[in-house]
């Protein structure tokens, strides 16, 4: 998928809350990003227990990192996942597999 980093969201408004949801409107767990002491540079990511959806608590996201519109959530084992930005919700991208959005619940 084609992103205009212009029309992102600002690396900046990223830190905060959000619900990972597998179906638009199902919430299946929380994600906490926290800020990077360097912006550019990765952050610390972690899942709000409990988190019931097997797939993403074997994934593990511990870190996050975002550029040129994309944010990268990275596993524990160090694989990571691209998300863009759309209609105020960040999906999966490419969408391949089981799906995957994120929608930011607070800073």
């Amino acid at each position: 998928t084609q992103v205009d980093p212009r029309r992102a969201p600002a690396a900046a408004t990223l830190p905060g809350l959000y619900v990972l949801m597998r179906q638009q409107g199902r919430e299946a767990c929380r994600l906490r990003l926290d800020a990077p002491s360097v912006e550019g540079e990765t952050a610390d990511a972690r899942l709000e227990r409990p988190c019931p959806d097997t797939g993403i608590t074997i994934f593990d996201p511990t870190t996050w990192r975002y550029a040129g519109g994309r944010l990268t959530l990275v596993a524990r084992k160090g694989h990571g996942v691209d998300l863009v930005f759309e209609e105020g919700v960040w999906r999966k991208d490419p969408a391949v597999g089981a799906p995957l959005l994120l929608r930011r619940l607070q800073p």
